[in-house]
């Protein structure tokens, strides 16, 4: 499925598995030099990214949320000016705000004020890569790996890049690394599983979801992207029973409904594939993957106005990929005319 243009307007954040205590409680943990430590707040991208989940959001905003959040860090800067710790977790703040140009400034002053803060480097990088400045991201982690070569986010987050590009090799290679280096590193599973699913690797996709799955029980996004390599093998009950468990774990992603939807299309199941369809539009009404595969459920019904009203939706924002995919089914309802 086409997501990855459509994360950046979801951003690609997550903080790691400590991260959420570390805005709550700052300061808690301190910079250790080469921060070979997963308990700062570091941004990766979980293959979609990973990002902070639905509920840890929640948590967030819950203990002051962003106004309480920026004027913590403030206030711990104008103590002491030269806390790069504090440049860094506020902009992290603004980053999950979308406020990209004073996050930048404030992880540039971290990095000013300590040149092998990794974390600065490593979430700047990830913010040039969201803005699609690969290069400079790439540049990031370049020198995030340089101070630590056991930074396996850094080589995690390259590969995405990486992959971006169409340098497919090199992306492999870093997942391989970041995996080699921590081989409980649950994203760089799901982001190499990925790849092999858009390769048509299925067997090898499904495998790493798995290891993903196996390290955190509670991976979504691995439970989602495992159900649509099982739609693209036709095992489609598998991935009905996938998809099922993304969406008990997070009853707001979008796409499990449409994953789950594809797979009762496939099925001949209209009604709860248009069913699905309709929840995941619901949700992220600009979504085009959901608009586009409710048009082919409604076209197995034999509903050709419906069907082309939303294939003509899908193409407002569909990428390149989708886009030609489209049109093809438009050709298709030509000739039932």
């Amino acid at each position: 499925m086409e997501r990855k243009w459509f994360l950046g307007a979801l951003t690609v954040m997550v903080l790691l598995a400590l991260s959420i205590k570390f805005i709550i409680t700052p300061f808690l943990v301190k910079d250790h030099g080469n921060d070979t430590f997963n308990v700062y707040p570091e941004a990766i991208d979980l293959g979609a990214d990973g990002a902070i989940t639905y509920n840890d959001r929640a948590l967030y905003y819950k203990k002051g949320g962003y106004d309480g959040a920026i004027a913590y860090y403030s206030n711990a800067i104008e103590i002491n000016p030269m806390d790069a710790l504090a440049y860094n977790n506020r902009g992290l703040v603004y980053k999950n705000n979308g406020e990209h140009d004073k996050a930048i400034k404030d992880f540039n002053k971290a990095i000013a004020i300590n040149p092998k803060l990794t974390l600065a480097y490593n979430n700047r990088g990830i913010l040039y890569k969201t803005k699609g400045e690969h290069d400079k991201a790439i540049k990031d982690f370049n020198k995030a790996i340089a101070i630590n070569p056991k930074f396996t986010w850094a080589y995690n987050n390259r590969g995405i890049v990486f992959k971006n590009k169409g340098e497919y090799g090199k992306a492999i290679k870093d997942y391989n690394e970041a995996i080699k280096i921590d081989p409980k590193l649950a994203p760089a599973y799901y982001n190499r599983g990925e790849w092999y699913s858009n390769n048509g690797e299925y067997d090898k996709a499904i495998t790493d979801y798995n290891k993903a799955i196996e390290i955190n029980r509670k991976y979504t996004g691995a439970y989602n992207n495992r159900g649509d390599t099982y739609n693209k093998k036709g095992e489609f009950d598998k991935a009905i029973e996938d998809c099922n468990k993304a969406i008990g774990l997070d009853p707001v992603n979008f796409y499990a409904y449409t994953t789950r939807g594809e797979a009762y299309s496939n099925k001949g199941e209209y009604d709860k594939a248009i069913k699905d369809f309709n929840k995941a539009i619901g949700i992220a009404p600009a979504f085009p993957e959901a608009r586009y595969n409710r048009g082919i459920a409604y076209f197995g019904k034999g509903d050709v106005k419906s069907a082309k009203r939303d294939y003509n939706h899908a193409l407002t924002h569909a990428g390149n990929s989708l886009r030609q995919r489209i049109k093809n089914a438009l050709k298709e309802l030509g000739k039932k005319r």
